[in-house]
């Protein structure tokens, strides 16, 4: 049986990062403090029932 390098079924946390990730993207913050309250702000728009 060969198994993925990265299966995300098995780490879902991978799940969240690349939502964060795209999320964060999509706004483009152009500076350091810029992206610090972008992450922040996409953050605390995850639903809780995604992470559990």
């Amino acid at each position: 049986i060969e198994f993925p390098a990265n299966s995300l079924d098995l780490n879902p946390i991978e799940n969240l990062w690349n939502k964060l990730k795209d999320a964060v993207s999509r706004r483009r913050p152009r500076s350091k403090e810029e992206l610090r309250e972008v992450i922040v702000e996409e953050w605390a728009k995850i639903d809780l029932s995604e992470i559990q």
